[in-house]
């Protein structure tokens, strides 16, 4: 049993001291708990957008090269240069082995054009990326195709790169499923031969959502 005043008083001094202290420290410790927590899921969130971001700018330069290494190859060049139709079938098929090829190592693209400066289709991918040749239908789709009156293809030609949204790309059937009517394109413009002679045309590469 406690009878000296002095040790009451001070029992008491330490009581009102200890409470609002403890109450504090419970406070402090909740909130920098708290507060780790928060910093903890913010740099989890920052690493994860960093990441991601970064995932994207990576897969965006290599969709903008691909299409750069096409429209760098001379063949494609002379054939999107050449307005002979004779001149043009006699090659058809090399320049299709080579959209073939690109489409089959990148493993993402559905459908890739060659365009002349005009703005007609008048190369295009004969197989999916799984090496099956696509249906007649498929192919000769591009006979009907004209993108010359299109934003994206002039600023192609002008800025040399373009990044296009396409709804609903005319090649896509009507009864295509909903991953495969939105597309994403890549385009860029063929290479000259000659220095400051201008481009005979552009080639974008197609890519559905599902990738």
């Amino acid at each position: 049993m406690i009878r000296g005043i002095t040790t009451k008083w001070m029992l008491g001094v330490l009581l009102c001291l200890a409470l609002p202290l403890m109450g504090f420290a419970w406070f402090a410790r909740a909130s920098v708990t708290a507060k780790r927590a928060d910093e903890v899921v913010r740099f989890h969130l920052l690493g994860t957008a960093a990441d991601l971001s970064n995932r994207l700018y990576a897969d965006l330069l290599q969709r903008q090269q691909d299409v750069a290494v096409l429209a760098s190859i001379p063949t494609v060049h002379w054939f999107a240069a050449n307005d002979s139709g004779e001149d043009r079938e006699t090659f058809r098929e090399q320049v299709e082995r080579v959209l073939n090829g690109m489409v089959a190592v990148s493993g993402v693209y559905s459908r890739i054009f060659v365009l002349d400066r005009a703005g007609d289709v008048v190369a295009w991918n004969t197989e999916s990326g799984d090496g099956h040749r696509l249906t007649q239908e498929q192919i000769e789709v591009g006979d009907s195709l004209f993108y010359g009156k299109d934003d994206w293809f002039q600023d192609c030609l002008k800025n040399d790169f373009a990044v296009i949204d396409f709804h609903r790309p005319g090649f896509v059937p009507p009864d295509a499923k909903p991953s495969e009517i939105f597309h994403v394109g890549f385009a860029s413009s063929i290479d000259p031969v000659l220095i400051n002679a201008e481009s005979p045309g552009v080639v974008v590469a197609f890519m559905d959502w599902t990738h």
